[in-house]
């Protein structure tokens, strides 16, 4: 369900991405999710050439495709956005291989991120001692440089960070450089 920090979240994370595409541009919207949780949907949707595809879609929305992207053929676009998802998948190298075989100019990935590898592994210890994922459903914990090293035949053209969605919690880690979301935009080499 939503709530008023993720929705300014989110608006923070929109009003990024939104100078990296243009309204001409073929967008894939990987794990786009759906609209009831979430306004990034409808905003997307002011772009003719938008589709989402999400394990789960909405039956009321005819440009959500249900699958993964493994099951996205051949087709190419402009852009492929991969919001807040990355974390979530086990077969990272292959999620990460098909998004660049589909990408045409850019590839922005937004995603958690630490500069420690120390609270990485402090976040290992906990689940391991308590059972419990201090992120519900994250199998990654990625450190900034390494999702530069995993997408390959693309160039890393910025990276921009805000506040990762945990009220209280988000602003002491963003504050002493432990978890923040990072978004990174990647460009086709030409």
């Amino acid at each position: 369900m939503s709530t008023k920090f993720y929705d300014e979240y989110c608006q923070r994370k929109l009003n990024i991405i939104k100078d990296f595409i243009e309204k001409t541009d073929s967008i894939l919207d990987v794990g786009c999710g759906n609209p009831a949780e979430t306004f990034c949907i409808n905003e997307f949707k002011k772009y003719p050439k938008w589709v989402g595809i999400d394990l789960n879609p909405p039956k009321n929305e005819k440009r959500i495709i249900k699958g993964d992207i493994q099951s996205i053929k051949t087709k190419k676009f402009d852009v492929v956005i991969c919001l807040d998802m990355l974390e979530h998948l086990k077969n990272l190298k292959t999620a990460i291989k098909k998004l660049c075989e589909i990408t045409n100019k850019k590839l922005i990935i937004i995603t958690p991120v630490t500069s420690s590898i120390l609270f990485r592994k402090l976040l290992k210890v906990m689940k391991k001692i308590s059972g419990l994922n201090a992120f519900q459903g994250h199998y990654h914990e990625f450190l900034e440089n390494e999702i530069i090293e995993i997408v390959s035949g693309l160039h890393c053209k910025k990276i921009i960070y805000t506040e990762f969605p945990i009220v209280w919690l988000s602003k002491l880690l963003f504050r002493f450089n432990l978890l923040k979301s990072g978004i990174f935009i990647f460009e086709k080499n030409k």
